[in-house]
């Protein structure tokens, strides 16, 4: 089985949610975009 994984390390703004959330949306996108796996049946809106 091949498997492809994107890891992230990410710098977060203390008590910023919305700006928290677009950068991980931002990664998940980049992360879709290059193959990487995502589980089977999820999704993410942008």
């Amino acid at each position: 089985m091949k498997l492809n994984l994107a890891l992230a390390q990410i710098n977060t703004k203390l008590g910023d949610v919305n700006a928290n959330l677009e950068k991980h949306l931002a990664f998940i996108k980049d992360a879709k975009v290059s193959a990487a796996w995502t589980p089977p049946g999820a999704k993410y809106e942008y």
